[in-house]
Protein backbone atom coordinates (compact mmCIF):
# COMPACT_ATOMS: atom_id res chain seq x y z
CA UNK A 1 0.00 0.00 0.00
CA UNK A 2 1.06 3.28 -0.81
CA UNK A 3 2.07 5.87 1.86
CA UNK A 4 -0.20 8.36 1.17
CA UNK A 5 -3.42 5.50 1.49
CA UNK A 6 -2.43 4.81 4.95
CA UNK A 7 -4.84 7.34 6.90
CA UNK A 8 -7.86 6.07 4.95
CA UNK A 9 -6.91 2.66 5.43
CA UNK A 10 -6.25 2.96 9.52
CA UNK A 11 -9.92 4.36 9.58
CA UNK A 12 -10.91 1.09 8.32
CA UNK A 13 -8.96 -0.62 10.79
CA UNK A 14 -9.86 1.34 13.60
CA UNK A 15 -13.78 0.70 12.89
CA UNK A 16 -13.03 -3.14 12.17
CA UNK A 17 -10.67 -2.90 15.82
CA UNK A 18 -13.97 -1.79 17.91
CA UNK A 19 -16.26 -4.72 16.45
CA UNK A 20 -15.05 -6.86 18.92
CA UNK A 21 -15.09 -4.77 21.57
CA UNK A 22 -18.85 -3.40 20.88
CA UNK A 23 -19.31 -7.47 21.29
CA UNK A 24 -17.65 -7.96 24.27
CA UNK A 25 -20.16 -4.87 25.74
CA UNK A 26 -22.90 -6.70 24.53
CA UNK A 27 -22.00 -10.26 25.89
CA UNK A 28 -21.73 -8.46 29.59
CA UNK A 29 -25.21 -7.32 28.99
CA UNK A 30 -26.39 -10.77 28.41
CA UNK A 31 -24.50 -12.37 31.26
CA UNK A 32 -26.73 -10.08 33.68
CA UNK A 33 -29.80 -12.41 32.30
CA UNK A 34 -31.91 -9.85 30.63
CA UNK A 35 -34.77 -11.99 29.50
CA UNK A 36 -37.58 -13.20 31.20
CA UNK A 37 -38.60 -15.99 30.42
CA UNK A 38 -42.63 -17.53 30.74
CA UNK A 39 -45.16 -20.07 30.02
CA UNK A 40 -48.34 -18.13 28.68
CA UNK A 41 -51.37 -19.49 27.07
CA UNK A 42 -51.36 -18.66 23.31
CA UNK A 43 -54.44 -16.18 22.44
CA UNK A 44 -55.44 -18.10 19.49
CA UNK A 45 -56.14 -21.41 21.47
CA UNK A 46 -54.26 -24.43 21.63
CA UNK A 47 -51.05 -25.43 23.88
CA UNK A 48 -49.37 -23.27 25.90
CA UNK A 49 -46.19 -21.44 24.91
CA UNK A 50 -42.88 -20.40 26.24
CA UNK A 51 -42.04 -16.87 25.83
CA UNK A 52 -39.54 -14.29 26.10
CA UNK A 53 -39.22 -10.85 27.15
CA UNK A 54 -36.71 -8.43 27.53
CA UNK A 55 -36.65 -6.84 30.93
CA UNK A 56 -33.11 -4.90 30.75
CA UNK A 57 -32.65 -2.02 27.77
CA UNK A 58 -29.57 -2.87 25.50
CA UNK A 59 -26.54 -0.30 26.99
CA UNK A 60 -27.27 2.97 25.77
CA UNK A 61 -23.63 3.33 23.93
CA UNK A 62 -24.00 0.72 21.43
CA UNK A 63 -25.86 3.06 19.13
CA UNK A 64 -23.56 5.86 18.98
CA UNK A 65 -20.62 3.16 19.11
CA UNK A 66 -22.86 1.88 16.06
CA UNK A 67 -22.34 4.78 14.27
CA UNK A 68 -19.43 6.08 14.96
CA UNK A 69 -17.72 3.00 13.33
CA UNK A 70 -20.38 3.59 10.42
CA UNK A 71 -18.50 7.15 10.06
CA UNK A 72 -15.11 6.17 10.25
CA UNK A 73 -15.89 3.78 7.77
CA UNK A 74 -17.22 6.10 5.48
CA UNK A 75 -14.74 9.21 6.68
CA UNK A 76 -12.13 6.49 4.83
CA UNK A 77 -13.61 7.25 1.37
CA UNK A 78 -13.29 11.24 1.79
CA UNK A 79 -9.50 10.30 2.99
CA UNK A 80 -8.97 8.31 0.19
CA UNK A 81 -10.40 11.49 -1.86
CA UNK A 82 -8.26 13.58 -0.48
CA UNK A 83 -5.28 11.80 -1.28
CA UNK A 84 -6.31 11.83 -4.74
CA UNK A 85 -6.39 15.37 -4.70
CA UNK A 86 -2.80 16.09 -3.73
CA UNK A 87 -1.67 13.23 -6.02
CA UNK A 88 -3.28 15.69 -8.63
CA UNK A 89 -1.64 18.76 -7.17
CA UNK A 90 -4.87 20.12 -6.02
CA UNK A 91 -5.03 21.55 -2.45
CA UNK A 92 -7.82 19.46 -0.58
CA UNK A 93 -10.61 21.66 0.20
CA UNK A 94 -14.89 20.90 1.25
CA UNK A 95 -14.98 20.33 -2.25
CA UNK A 96 -12.78 16.82 -2.34
CA UNK A 97 -14.59 14.66 -0.57
CA UNK A 98 -15.53 11.17 -2.11
CA UNK A 99 -18.55 12.05 -4.52
CA UNK A 100 -21.99 10.35 -4.30
CA UNK A 101 -25.00 11.22 -6.48
CA UNK A 102 -28.49 10.98 -6.56
CA UNK A 103 -29.02 8.42 -9.55
CA UNK A 104 -27.06 7.47 -12.09
CA UNK A 105 -28.07 10.16 -14.43
CA UNK A 106 -27.05 12.77 -11.89
CA UNK A 107 -23.25 11.35 -11.84
CA UNK A 108 -23.24 11.22 -15.78
CA UNK A 109 -24.21 15.04 -15.71
CA UNK A 110 -21.34 16.73 -17.60
CA UNK A 111 -21.93 20.11 -15.25
CA UNK A 112 -22.50 18.59 -12.02
CA UNK A 113 -21.74 14.87 -12.17
CA UNK A 114 -18.37 13.21 -12.02
CA UNK A 115 -16.79 14.48 -15.72
CA UNK A 116 -16.90 17.85 -12.82
CA UNK A 117 -14.80 16.77 -10.58
CA UNK A 118 -11.39 18.01 -12.13
CA UNK A 119 -9.46 17.59 -8.62
CA UNK A 120 -9.72 13.86 -10.04
CA UNK A 121 -7.54 12.66 -13.05
CA UNK A 122 -9.41 11.06 -15.95
CA UNK A 123 -8.62 7.58 -15.03
CA UNK A 124 -9.61 8.11 -11.15
CA UNK A 125 -12.87 9.00 -12.35
CA UNK A 126 -13.11 6.11 -14.37
CA UNK A 127 -12.67 4.07 -11.84
CA UNK A 128 -14.93 5.59 -9.42
CA UNK A 129 -17.39 5.20 -12.33
CA UNK A 130 -17.54 1.69 -12.23
CA UNK A 131 -17.79 1.57 -8.34
CA UNK A 132 -21.78 3.39 -9.33
CA UNK A 133 -21.38 5.51 -5.86
CA UNK A 134 -25.54 6.35 -6.23
CA UNK A 135 -28.80 5.13 -5.48
CA UNK A 136 -29.35 1.97 -6.98
CA UNK A 137 -25.91 1.25 -7.82
CA UNK A 138 -23.23 0.02 -5.36
CA UNK A 139 -25.75 -1.34 -2.23
CA UNK A 140 -23.21 -1.27 0.21
CA UNK A 141 -21.40 2.06 -0.37
CA UNK A 142 -24.53 3.81 -0.48
CA UNK A 143 -25.72 2.31 2.59
CA UNK A 144 -22.52 3.41 4.36
CA UNK A 145 -23.44 6.74 3.34
CA UNK A 146 -27.23 7.09 3.58
CA UNK A 147 -26.52 5.70 7.32
CA UNK A 148 -23.35 8.04 8.45
CA UNK A 149 -25.98 11.02 7.51
CA UNK A 150 -28.88 9.68 8.84
CA UNK A 151 -26.50 9.27 11.99
CA UNK A 152 -25.15 12.67 11.61
CA UNK A 153 -28.22 14.93 10.85
CA UNK A 154 -31.08 13.05 11.97
CA UNK A 155 -30.72 10.40 14.89
CA UNK A 156 -28.80 7.61 16.30
CA UNK A 157 -28.52 4.30 14.25
CA UNK A 158 -31.54 2.35 15.38
CA UNK A 159 -30.35 -1.56 17.07
CA UNK A 160 -31.86 -3.66 18.88
CA UNK A 161 -31.52 -7.33 20.20
CA UNK A 162 -32.79 -10.33 18.73
CA UNK A 163 -33.81 -13.89 20.07
CA UNK A 164 -33.12 -16.16 17.04
CA UNK A 165 -33.20 -19.30 18.92
CA UNK A 166 -32.99 -21.03 22.47
CA UNK A 167 -31.63 -24.50 23.81
CA UNK A 168 -33.65 -25.49 27.12
CA UNK A 169 -32.42 -28.12 29.31
CA UNK A 170 -34.98 -30.17 31.40
CA UNK A 171 -38.54 -31.22 30.91
CA UNK A 172 -39.68 -28.94 27.63
CA UNK A 173 -40.69 -30.62 24.81
CA UNK A 174 -38.95 -28.03 22.76
CA UNK A 175 -35.23 -29.37 23.53
CA UNK A 176 -33.36 -30.30 21.14
CA UNK A 177 -29.32 -31.03 20.88
CA UNK A 178 -27.87 -27.52 19.55
CA UNK A 179 -30.89 -26.09 20.27
CA UNK A 180 -33.76 -24.97 18.24
CA UNK A 181 -35.36 -21.69 16.05
CA UNK A 182 -37.65 -19.39 18.02
CA UNK A 183 -41.28 -19.78 16.48
CA UNK A 184 -42.01 -15.97 16.29
CA UNK A 185 -40.53 -12.52 16.73
CA UNK A 186 -43.09 -9.52 18.19
CA UNK A 187 -42.56 -6.14 18.84
CA UNK A 188 -42.85 -6.60 22.77
CA UNK A 189 -41.56 -10.77 23.09
CA UNK A 190 -40.08 -13.60 21.11
CA UNK A 191 -42.34 -16.99 20.86
CA UNK A 192 -39.45 -19.36 21.68
CA UNK A 193 -41.84 -22.73 21.19
CA UNK A 194 -44.79 -24.72 21.80
CA UNK A 195 -45.22 -27.04 25.04
CA UNK A 196 -47.09 -30.19 25.14
CA UNK A 197 -50.84 -30.56 26.52
CA UNK A 198 -51.00 -30.07 30.23
CA UNK A 199 -46.45 -29.72 30.58
CA UNK A 200 -45.29 -27.02 33.29
CA UNK A 201 -42.18 -24.57 31.85
CA UNK A 202 -39.09 -25.42 34.52
CA UNK A 203 -36.73 -22.33 33.78
CA UNK A 204 -33.73 -21.06 35.67
CA UNK A 205 -30.76 -19.57 35.05
CA UNK A 206 -28.74 -22.80 34.14
CA UNK A 207 -30.88 -24.68 31.83
CA UNK A 208 -31.78 -22.26 29.58
CA UNK A 209 -29.70 -20.63 26.79
CA UNK A 210 -30.76 -17.80 24.67
CA UNK A 211 -29.20 -17.28 21.30
CA UNK A 212 -29.12 -13.27 21.21
CA UNK A 213 -27.62 -10.57 18.34
CA UNK A 214 -27.48 -7.00 18.18
CA UNK A 215 -29.26 -6.43 15.01
CA UNK A 216 -30.44 -3.15 13.16
CA UNK A 217 -33.46 -1.74 12.99
CA UNK A 218 -33.27 0.19 9.95
CA UNK A 219 -35.88 -1.05 7.33
CA UNK A 220 -35.36 2.54 5.43
CA UNK A 221 -31.96 1.32 4.39
CA UNK A 222 -32.57 -2.12 3.92
CA UNK A 223 -31.11 -3.39 7.24
CA UNK A 224 -34.26 -4.94 9.06
CA UNK A 225 -32.62 -7.40 11.56
CA UNK A 226 -29.27 -8.07 10.28
CA UNK A 227 -26.70 -8.47 12.58
CA UNK A 228 -24.67 -6.25 13.69
CA UNK A 229 -21.42 -7.33 13.58
CA UNK A 230 -21.22 -8.78 10.26
CA UNK A 231 -22.96 -6.58 8.41
CA UNK A 232 -20.17 -3.45 10.06
CA UNK A 233 -17.59 -6.04 8.70
CA UNK A 234 -18.72 -6.36 5.33
CA UNK A 235 -19.27 -2.37 5.18
CA UNK A 236 -15.27 -2.34 6.14
CA UNK A 237 -14.15 -4.99 3.81
CA UNK A 238 -15.77 -3.14 0.80
CA UNK A 239 -14.44 0.10 1.88
CA UNK A 240 -10.94 -1.84 2.21
CA UNK A 241 -11.49 -3.14 -1.43
CA UNK A 242 -12.70 0.31 -2.98
CA UNK A 243 -8.69 2.01 -1.21
CA UNK A 244 -7.23 -0.71 -2.96
CA UNK A 245 -8.22 0.30 -6.65
CA UNK A 246 -6.05 3.24 -5.72
CA UNK A 247 -2.88 1.32 -4.87
CA UNK A 248 -1.24 2.72 -8.41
Amino acid sequence: MRDDLLDAQAAVDWAVAQIPRLQGVFLEWQRGCPYRIVQEKDPEGGNDLAVAYQKTPLPRELSPWVGAIINSVRSSLDLLAVTLAIRNGKKPSSKTHFPFFASEQAMLDPWHGLESKKWLSNSERATIKTLRPYKGGDVILRTVHDLDIARKHERLIAVNADVSGVLMLGNWSGWRVGGTKVLQRLDNKTVLGRLRAGEMLNVSQGNTLLAVFIVFSEATFGLANEEVASTLKKFADRITEVIALFYG
